[in-house]
């Protein structure tokens, strides 16, 4: 059984008779360290509410440094459709180099994640890197219409409205060629 921790100092961890439970724990309150080591124990433990509240904890530096690398780990594990939207946040940050090192192909790799697990707005980001290509992908319509497509069919509006575009630039395409001859 898990134990919730109390720490009057910071030094000192006392065992409470109590489980940890979410409503233990009121929303934005966790900036004691001590919040974090339970929430890491009951993490470490597959308790997937709490591996999202930790992912939470490193992404917004709450009682813990912030680190993405960590939040992105910890969503990940989760397994959770709003984890996996939440490491789209964390490839943007890499992808604008927002407090980490700019790196694209953290960010693609991150997005490709969250779009294999069926995050559609994932899945049309996917589609705008290999549509227009970029130092982490080659440009590839073929790719680029399959994970709008994927996106489009869970309903994205953008999505659907880039396949929309697409078909109309091919047709006006086929157009112009057979009045070029």
């Amino acid at each position: 059984m898990l134990m919730a921790y109390s720490c009057k100092d910071q030094k000192e961890y006392k065992p409470l008779k109590q489980t940890v439970k979410e409503r233990r724990y009121p929303p934005g309150k966790y900036h004691d360290s001590c919040y974090v080591a339970a929430f890491e124990k009951a993490a470490k433990r597959d308790s997937k509410p709490f591996m999202k509240k930790l992912a939470n904890l490193y992404l917004q530096g709450q009682g813990v440094k912030r680190d993405y690398v960590k939040a992105a780990y910890w969503y990940e594990k989760a397994n959770d459709r709003d984890g996996y939207l939440s490491l789209c946040l964390i490839a943007q940050y890499y992808e604008e180099g927002v407090n980490v090192p700019k790196d694209s192909i953290k960010a693609f790799n991150l997005y490709k994640k969250a779009a294999e697990h069926n995050v559609p707005e994932a899945q049309c980001i996917i589609g705008v890197y290999y549509y227009n290509g970029s130092s982490a992908v080659s440009k590839d319509r073929r790719k680029a219409i399959y994970w709008f497509s994927k996106a489009a069919e869970q309903g994205y509006e953008k999505a659907k409205n880039v396949l929309d575009s697409i078909n109309h630039q091919q047709i006006n395409q086929i157009i112009e060629k057979a009045y070029s001859y």
